[in-house]
């Protein structure tokens, strides 16, 4: 749910490491964010925000791997079976 905003957030860190989680907040929602404050703090302390790909969620996979469906080097899933 964080994922798509991970760039602005990476900026943000990067131009000014003592940013607020608070305050990013507000940037994101303002983005469209819909999340909550408590999943935005977590997925800072993974700092997941610094990651180059985006991450495969545990339900996501499962249900990748329950239809047999291939996932791409860029995360996504394409049709081709396994």
């Amino acid at each position: 749910m964080v994922d798509p905003y991970r760039d602005h957030l990476h900026a943000r860190r990067e131009q000014d490491p003592a940013v607020g989680a608070t305050a990013l907040l507000a940037e994101i929602r303002a983005l469209g964010y819909t999340g909550s404050h408590h999943l935005l703090v977590r997925y800072l302390n993974q700092r997941r925000h610094l990651d180059d790909q985006p991450h495969l969620s545990p339900r996501r996979a499962g249900r990748l791997l329950l239809t047999g469906r291939r996932i791409s080097p860029n995360g996504n899933a394409n049709d081709s079976k396994l």
